[in-house]
């Protein structure tokens, strides 16, 4: 079996989302039994009993000076990081035994010399990888095996009973955002909201649960009617099962990716929240809950442009390297 091995990093300075991609990709390979898999970074405790869970080896690495002096035992290594440099690009190539993937968002950088990249966001048809191999767009979504019965057992709902917040893994989210869970439920009658935050405001009659929970999201999504997020990958995930959601957006860079999914229908835009007030803000909730034919396109237009066939694509992507 080739060895394969993920870089990636979860902690208090990075979110989930880049270890979720990861760790998601990491279980569908398994099922290959091509690749002894293991992970190696910078991990939390929480990242880390995850991995113990699905029985994942890793090594825990915060001294990156030693990374490539790692990365070089093995086959295979899928990389997915914001603080990748090119300097460490050109000396990753010289890797002469190492096939390396790189998990990607922003075309910042030459990958000229890297066997794949993949970016599965929507709206980067523009995006001019220099690559060997590309695996670009939606149609090589990585997504969680459980989300498929999520998706197919979601039932579109007229009247909205059901709402999922979901915040921002960094606490990235302003008060704004936080202070809509109770400003749903004065506003809106037989309504039940669940606010999955690391920060919880304690508003009488909603149920919170911490970040961490997001392991099991699955039994979230399964219950929602309706999905609120802080952006990241959230956002495709409802997509995917056909959730209609409304994102406000904590960076600039989410907030472009989230302009690219508006026009594709398969979210509502709450906007930037560094340029929208409090006011705004709710007002534009109120039209997301009460415009059904919107939530109804938005829930039509996610099933399809996100396929099941996703991870085979990308699958065979990996065996064409």
């Amino acid at each position: 079996m080739d060895r394969l091995v993920f870089n990636c990093n979860q902690n208090q300075e990075h979110g989930l989302g880049h270890f979720f991609r990861c760790l998601n990709l990491a279980r569908h390979l398994r099922k290959l039994n091509k690749f002894k898999i293991s992970f190696i970074g910078h991990f939390s405790s929480f990242s880390t009993s995850l991995l113990v869970h699905e029985s994942f080896s890793f090594t825990e690495l915060q001294n990156q000076k030693c990374l490539l002096s790692n990365l070089e035992k093995f086959d295979f290594v899928i990389i997915d990081r914001y603080d990748i440099n090119q300097v460490f690009l050109d000396n990753l190539s010289r890797l002469k035994k190492t096939k390396s993937i790189f998990i990607d968002d922003f075309n910042q950088l030459d990958f000229s010399n890297q066997n794949l990249v993949i970016n599965f966001r929507i709206g980067i048809e523009n995006f001019k990888y220099s690559s060997k191999l590309k695996a670009i767009g939606e149609k090589f979504f990585i997504f969680k095996p459980e989300l498929i019965q999520v998706r197919e057992n979601y039932k579109f709902r007229k009247k909205v009973k059901n709402v999922l917040f979901f915040g921002s893994a960094t606490n990235k989210c302003n008060d704004a955002f936080n202070d809509l869970p109770l400003f749903m439920l004065n506003n809106f009658d037989d309504i039940q909201v669940t606010h999955l935050t690391n920060k919880p405001y304690l508003i009488k009659n909603v149920r919170y649960h911490p970040k961490k929970i997001q392991f099991s999201i699955e039994k979230y999504l399964g219950k929602a009617d309706v999905i609120f997020n802080g952006g990241g990958l959230i956002k495709y995930e409802a997509a995917f099962c056909g959730i209609p959601s409304a994102t406000l957006s904590t960076t600039d860079e989410q907030h472009e990716d989230t302009l690219n999914l508006e026009v594709k229908q398969v979210l509502y835009n709450l906007g930037n929240q560094k340029l929208i007030d409090k006011e705004e803000l709710q007002k534009r909730v109120v039209e997301f809950i009460e415009d059904v034919s919107l939530r109804r396109r938005l829930h039509n237009k996610g099933i399809e442009l996100f396929t099941l066939k996703s991870i085979n694509n990308l699958i065979e992507k990996i065996n064409e390297i």
